[in-house]
């Protein structure tokens, strides 16, 4: 976080990833990304554990009632089993310290769900890189992408359907292994 901070313009916002399959571990965290200075949280649905949605409904919101910056939800189930329902989705939206998910099951009906019983100003991010045209066509706001540490300017300017060749690549094997050899193949990290 302090490596990056100190590259970054100071308005630039930092969103730091605390979550965990433990509430208690993901709120330590949590605060002390606060203390940090981060500008929001990035919070998994637990894994492993395979919580009924009551039990992440209430993961969620003492997470985000620990701390005063935004939370991010970030479902992701194709790593952590279990998935936030849309209803879940709905009543964590009314919670004033969330503002937003990171949806990554990539199924683009379910992005527009939650576009439609969320509203216009939760933050609806992709974390799926194949399937960002369509879900940015799905009323998406933006993309956590992994693409984007090999292609930031491409992201932004042009459609990610263009890169797909290039995606596809970056997804040979689980997340992060080709990213990071890309990387270090850029000599951008060792």
């Amino acid at each position: 976080f302090h490596f990056i901070k100190a590259r970054v313009a100071k308005d630039f916002p930092l969103i730091v990833g605390t979550g965990s399959n433990s509430t208690e571990k993901t709120i330590a965290a949590s605060v002390a990304a606060e203390k940090m200075g981060a500008d929001g949280v990035l919070v998994v649905v637990p894994y492993y554990n395979k919580p009924p949605q009551r039990g992440l409904f209430e993961h969620f919101k003492q997470v985000a009632s620990s701390i005063n910056i935004p939370t991010i939800l970030y479902n992701v189930p194709s790593r952590t089993i279990t998935a936030l329902e849309l209803d879940t989705i709905k009543k964590l939206s009314a919670h004033p310290s969330i503002v937003g998910i990171k949806e990554a099951s990539g199924n683009i009906d379910f992005a527009k769900a939650i576009r439609q019983q969320c509203g216009e100003t939760f933050l609806l991010l992709s974390g799926d890189d194949g399937t960002y045209d369509d879900f940015k066509k799905a009323g998406g706001d933006g993309v956590i992408s992994v693409s984007s540490h090999i292609i930031p300017e491409e992201m932004l300017q042009v459609k990610a359907s263009e890169n797909l060749e290039l995606i596809n690549m970056l997804f040979c094997e689980a997340n992060p292994m080709p990213v990071k050899m890309a990387l270090y193949l850029m000599g951008i990290i060792r």
